[in-house]
């Protein structure tokens, strides 16, 4: 059984951020129809006694879960989204399985918090809160 004080870290450090280019803008591939910008998930301050995340990506992805046990890098996942959309993340500690769902667009808030009123960061935010 998870405890509140393992709910409550996780809902506090799990974050997602846009990749940021040598033009201090997130990085983005023009698609057909989309920008598909370079997403890494993780957390910003990882609990020593989880020993591995899984990230549950929207089902079109082609290879929707994700996990990684590297302690080191923060639990980190690189992907690319377009848009928003349910992010269901575990984090493994000893037998407990701590898991929430997340929205991308809300992580994303979560990882720029200091930088929100970058144009560049806002705008990118907004495209995939858009779609």
């Amino acid at each position: 059984m998870t405890n509140k004080n393992d709910l409550k870290f996780f809902l506090d450090h799990v974050t997602a951020r846009f990749q940021i280019g040598p033009q201090q803008g997130p990085i983005y591939k023009a698609g057909k129809k989309h920008k598909h910008f370079k997403i890494s998930l993780g957390l910003d301050h990882p609990n020593p006694e989880v020993s591995s995340v899984i990230y549950e990506l929207d089902p079109t992805y082609y290879d929707p879960i994700r996990e990684t046990d590297d302690s080191q890098s923060g639990f980190k996942t690189d992907i690319t989204s377009y848009g928003d959309y349910t992010v269901k993340v575990k984090a493994l500690k000893g037998k407990d399985v701590i898991a929430h769902n997340f929205k991308l667009s809300d992580l994303l808030k979560k990882g720029h918090k200091d930088s929100l009123d970058d144009p560049t960061i806002k705008e990118a935010l907004d495209y995939i809160k858009q779609h």
